[in-house]
């Protein structure tokens, strides 16, 4: 019946996305997590870096558990002027994926560990260094404090990069039957044809 309706063009399964693996913090001072710097090694991000590219003047949304901004290799802070210059909780803290009611809200702040780690990795500039140091943030809280996601909320989420400037926009989920007609694999590459880079 829907399937007949006037301007349905199709219809697909909201399939589940579990919540990342969360990440333990990282113990600098005794070098347990040095892996962290051979990796920028190991990429060549820091040939890079020494060529004075370090990502300034490029916002990357991060659409994952959120970003604990107030850490100090992220900037301390959340809004203008800070490295996590801004984003959006699409679904609050309470939310535990499918079936259970969203509560979204201003405050993108990571509860689980998972996009701070990501975000780390992307911009860190302080202690950890990231790939792109210079590049500010942008954080898309998409799960809960625990549970997982559907795809109708990352899709949600991967409308709004675009609409605040985003050039590079990074989803570490992982999740089965994404195929290319899936709706969040038609919005990736509509992004793409808009000159977005996802990751």
């Amino acid at each position: 019946d829907l399937a007949r309706m006037p301007g349905v063009a199709g219809l697909y399964p909201v399939v589940a996305v579990e919540i990342p693996e969360s990440v333990l913090p990282v113990n600098l001072e005794n070098g347990a997590e040095m892996d962290l710097f051979n990796a920028i090694r190991m990429t060549g991000a820091d040939q890079v870096q020494a060529e004075g590219i370090t990502g300034a003047g490029v916002k990357v949304g991060v659409i994952d558990t959120g970003i604990d901004y107030t850490h100090p290799d992220l900037g301390g802070g959340f809004g203008l002027g800070f490295k996590v210059g801004g984003g959006y909780d699409l679904v609050g803290n309470a939310y535990s994926g499918p079936g259970t009611i969203p509560f979204p809200d201003a405050d993108p702040r990571d509860c689980v560990g998972h996009g701070t780690h990501v975000a780390g990795i992307i911009a860190a500039d302080g202690l950890v260094r990231g790939v792109a140091p210079g590049a500010t943030l942008r954080a898309y809280k998409i799960f809960g404090c625990s549970g997982g996601t559907g795809a109708d909320v990352i899709l949600a989420a991967m409308e709004a990069p675009l609409q605040d400037g985003n050039q590079v926009i990074n989803l570490s989920l992982g999740s089965p039957f994404q195929w290319p007609r899936y709706p969040t694999s038609r919005a990736a590459d509509n992004l793409v044809n808009k000159g977005v880079v996802v990751v």
